[in-house]
């Protein structure tokens, strides 16, 4: 999926949440749409600022956690930082992604459904009840490896 794709299908999933569709709004999505490494929020309000943007690290903060709550971008916390979700289909906010250490570049790729039922049976016999997914992988891309 390419930027504007991106774009055009956050735009969608504001209107059919019934939120407003802001320049603020936009421009966030913009910059995690170009980017194929992570961003935190102050690295998105720097992005937005150079453009020649205005827009508060507040409203960051808030417009990152639209995007996340309506499922277009991930939070990564082995780096504490933001990644649109840039494959078409729904997948339920599971994924695993790989994060290269030395570029930033994020790739996801889908769970295997094998995957999440031997990791359910695993948690049952210890009795515990799994809600979701995450796998977070980091290494160094093909670009990066020496």
């Amino acid at each position: 999926m390419d930027a504007k794709e991106f774009e055009n299908r956050a735009i969608e999933a504001f209107r059919q949440a019934n939120l407003r569709v802001t320049m603020p709004r936009v421009e966030v999505v913009r910059v995690l749409a170009t980017s194929d490494s992570t961003l935190n929020a102050q690295s998105i309000h720097d992005l937005i600022q150079k453009r020649g943007n205005r827009i508060d690290l507040v409203s960051v903060y808030r417009t990152l956690q639209v995007l996340l709550d309506i499922g277009l971008i991930h939070h990564l916390g082995v780096v504490d930082a933001y990644s649109a979700c840039k494959l078409a289909c729904t997948h339920n906010k599971e994924l695993q992604h790989f994060v290269c250490e030395s570029c930033g570049k994020v790739t996801e790729f889908e769970i295997p459904v094998c995957a999440r039922q031997d990791l359910t049976q695993q948690i049952s016999a210890d009795g515990y009840l799994l809600n979701q997914v995450r796998i977070e992988l980091t290494g160094q891309c093909a670009q990066c490896q020496p």
